[in-house]
């Protein structure tokens, strides 16, 4: 019988554990490999990348590394030079230099951009390298365990993903990165080498792989995201249970107003639909809002939703409580909400409405129709419109998108009057595509086989 190959997974953030170990999507690479997980236990600082207690995600076997979070910091120097010497003279380069600033500050920023600058790079880089090394405890992990092969689940940049690149490298060991979020190929960056695989989502992020982060094209693949997985099958409910589950009224068209990660005033929105609903701009609709899962608290000057008697808007009932406890006393830290939840909603509702989530992306997948809406740039809040990833979606004929208050209205209606066409519902779902792999194998059966092809084991 043959030995079980040894896969480590090394996971450094809660939204890595929502979007891929609640999924269960390492469960056929399981099936025929011995899988690891590394998690880091930093006792250094209060601020920890897994807050969860990981002995309630009932994995076989599980390791810790004990990376300092001052070391990540550290390694964001190297990061942001390398971030501005690849994004230089590109559509994207304004909005990440504009994010990093408000990071680091503008002067470090300029020390950094000029450390990128051609020639100046590579001697600071090979210095960056050599004076920060490899984690002592991740070189342990690698050593001890002898692995055949490594992945990572990451945002590309955190806890492990510089210190894996060199020291997969150093042992002759493949090295897979696994994409977490829709913006990760075009506003990061690996800085101290290139993984044997990049997975990413879809055709775009591939395109913008090669252009932001430089990537060998022939290293990257494209699999789908793995927290869409649960989008390929409809919930078993009907329609008529799926109301009942959210507790929104029959014969009604239902809109979901999704909110965003640093969303605020969302329920000044909120009222401007509860308005259109009740003065018949948008007849016989009902909004449910859903709090984005990391959302925050209040903004200066918001309303509690729950302190508003609404006639034609109800929150998900499987974010209330969650709203309720971040809106009195903020934690930071994310919702593991659930995306067989999701699937439920995105089945019951007839179009979708929100300004920068994945919510958008989730409702093409369904055939849904949607809305970009990015009021918030009137309270100065400034959205990321410019950044290529959501450019790319805003410039679909079949997004609807208002960028001012003023035309919210006229933008609702506009929608509402594309609820129910088959047609747009196929388009959108064809659109997807671009953005989400979502046919053939799933995520985790394209995994295991390539995992298999990697590192010579039997299918």
């Amino acid at each position: 019988m043959e030995t079980k190959k040894k896969i480590l997974v090394f996971v450094d953030f809660d939204v890595v554990v929502r979007h891929f170990l609640k999924n269960n999507t390492f469960r056929e690479l399981a099936d025929q490999n011995d899988v690891v997980y590394v998690f880091n236990n930093d006792t250094t600082s209060a601020k920890m990348g897994v807050t969860i207690d990981v002995a309630e995600l009932g994995l076989p076997r599980v390791i810790f590394t004990s990376i300092p979070r001052k070391r990540t910091g550290l390694w964001y120097f190297l990061y942001t030079a390398t971030v501005l010497r690849q994004q230089r003279g590109s559509p994207n380069f304004v909005a990440r230099h504009r994010q990093l600033v408000d990071v680091l500050g503008a002067w470090r920023v300029r020390i950094l951009e000029f450390l990128g600058l051609p020639g100046l790079y590579n001697l600071f880089r090979w210095a960056f390298i050599h004076l920060m090394g490899v984690e002592t405890s991740v070189r342990a992990v690698i050593e001890a365990e002898k692995p055949d092969l490594v992945l990572h689940p990451s945002i590309l940049t955190g806890y492990y993903v510089n210190e894996l690149l060199i020291e997969a490298k150093r042992h002759g060991i493949p090295l897979v990165l696994l994409m977490n979020s829709w913006d990760n190929p075009s506003a990061k960056a690996v800085c101290t080498g290139f993984p044997d695989r990049l997975v990413v989502w879809g055709e775009q992020s591939k395109r913008q792989a090669i252009q932001y982060m430089r990537m060998p094209p022939d290293r990257i693949k494209c699999f789908g995201a793995a927290q869409f997985q649960v989008y390929r099958d409809p919930p078993p409910e009907s329609q008529a249970e799926l109301r009942k589950m959210f507790g929104v009224p029959a014969g009604k068209k239902i809109l979901l107003y999704a909110g965003a990660g640093n969303g605020r005033h969302e329920t000044h929105y909120l009222r401007l639909l509860e308005n259109g609903i009740e003065d018949g701009t948008f007849p016989d609709c009902h909004v449910i809002y859903r709090p984005h899962p990391w959302r925050g608290g209040l903004a200066v000057g918001e309303d509690d939703f729950f302190s508003i008697a609404w006639r034609h808007i109800t929150m998900d009932p499987f974010m209330a409580d969650y709203y309720r406890r971040e809106t009195k006393s903020p934690s930071g830290v994310i919702f593991m909400a659930d995306y067989r939840i999701a699937n439920k909603l995105l089945t019951l509702v007839d179009a979708v409405i929100s300004p920068l989530s994945t919510m958008l992306i989730e409702a093409l997948v369904k055939g849904k129709p949607v809305l970009a809406f990015f009021p918030e740039r009137e309270h100065g809040v400034v959205f990321g419109i410019d950044e290529v990833h959501f450019a790319d979606f805003l410039k679909m004929p079949e997004v609807n998108v208002c960028l001012e208050e003023r035309e919210f209205h006229p933008a609702c209606r506009r929608l509402v009057g594309q609820i129910g066409d088959p047609a747009l519902a196929t388009r959108l779902r064809e659109s997807a595509e671009f953005f989400v792999v979502m046919d053939g194998p799933t995520y985790g059966e394209r995994l295991r086989d390539l995992v298999g092809d990697m590192i010579g084991a039997r299918a």
